[in-house]
């Protein structure tokens, strides 16, 4: 089972102990409120069962001046899409951290490492 480990940050395979937990996340508007809306508790359990073709990969995105977080996304072994970056809706126009890279760690690429 894969795992990354850092002094702040703990990535691992699901469990079956996260399913109530992930679904208490996923059901609340407040958490899911820049996301596609919440979720009930079978689409959250399919994300954590492996079942939602969504999960094929994850992504992230940061600001272009971020080069710390852009950093932790390649240490994960994420790998830098140029084609998707863009400049964020919420970010005033002019602002310095309104350009975003985007990244993307595919299941294989994970299960390789």
């Amino acid at each position: 089972m894969p795992k990354v480990r850092t002094a702040r940050l703990l990535l691992r395979e699901w469990r079956d102990s996260d399913h109530g937990s992930f679904a208490a996340l996923k059901a609340d508007p407040v958490v899911m409120e820049d996301f596609r809306g919440t979720a009930t508790r079978a689409e959250s359990d399919a994300m954590v069962d492996g079942r939602d073709p969504a999960l094929d990969s994850s992504v992230a995105f940061t600001a272009v001046t971020n080069g710390r977080s852009a950093r932790v996304m390649q240490r994960l072994g994420m790998r830098r899409e140029p084609e998707h970056d863009f400049d964020h809706p919420r970010v005033p126009e002019g602002s310095p951290v309104r350009r975003h890279v985007f990244y993307r760690m595919t299941r294989d690429r994970w299960a390789a490492r």
